[in-house]
């Protein structure tokens, strides 16, 4: 499993993923596929918390 970081031990990234936040392969391309996955998850909990929002305001206006 590939984390975010550097592998000479410096932090990169946050979340306890592991190793703690360090790379543990030196491979561009793991690093590049840490990087998109980290960016498609940011991307879906800004998603599921717009539909959050979207719902909570719809009941706001049900109820007036």
């Amino acid at each position: 499993m590939v984390v975010l970081g550097q592998s000479d031990g410096e932090e990169f990234g946050h979340g306890g993923f592991g190793s703690q936040g360090v790379l543990t392969d030196n491979d561009p391309i793991e690093q590049e596929k840490a990087m998109k996955f980290n960016a498609l998850l940011t991307n879906a909990v800004i998603f599921h918390n717009a539909l959050d929002i979207a719902e909570i305001v719809r009941q706001l206006l049900e109820e007036g």
